[in-house]
């Protein structure tokens, strides 16, 4: 009986193992472009939200993974007729989570940030190190065209300048985009 038992898990087990396929591989080039809404506070909350636009390239390294540079660009409206602006270079690394049609896929990075307000005050400019933490899902429209809805968790490394004007994405800011990718 034992003997049996033993026998009956490992074909199990083996036609489980057959049957799992890896991660949809990342290979090739990509191009793609994005739009959306970028909120210039760490709150849950679009009172100081901005449209968000961008633009990304990627090359796939091995397997499921994804080198992507990305640029973002958002501006939003202050109160008393001023405005801030962000722009932000990342290079992130991005991993496909599932094989085949949609798929789910994380990814992180590093970039730089600027952000800049014609408001007045003492500072009006802000440069620093951001790193870009998020999730989409690749929904397949043709074998290499992809919309992906996307949210991003832009983290401030270090402190934020206190002289930094309210509203100008001093510290940590979000942005949910939705992304049109071409695989060449």
């Amino acid at each position: 009986m034992l003997p049996s038992m033993i026998l009956s898990a490992m074909v199990a087990v083996a036609v489980v193992a057959g049957s799992v396929r890896p991660a949809r591989a990342d290979a090739g080039f990509s191009l793609g472009v994005e739009g959306g809404v970028m909120e210039f506070d760490a709150r849950a909350s679009l009172g100081d939200a901005g449209v968000a636009w961008g633009l990304r390239g990627g090359i796939g390294l091995f397997g499921p993974t994804r080198l992507e540079a990305r640029y973002l660009s958002s501006g939003h409206d202050l109160a008393g007729g001023h405005s801030a602006n962000v722009r932000e270079g990342d290079a992130q690394l991005r991993l496909s989570l599932l094989p085949g049609g949609t798929t789910p896929y994380l990814f992180g990075g590093i970039g730089l940030r600027v952000s800049d307000t014609n408001q007045p005050g003492p500072v009006t400019s802000d440069s620093t190190l951001m790193v870009p933490l998020g999730a989409g899902l690749d929904l397949p429209l043709t074998r290499q065209l992809f919309l992906a809805p996307e949210f991003t968790w832009h983290h401030r490394l270090g402190t934020p300048d206190p002289q930094v004007p309210t509203g100008m994405a001093g510290g940590d800011t979000w942005n949910v985009s939705l992304v049109l990718r071409v695989d060449i």
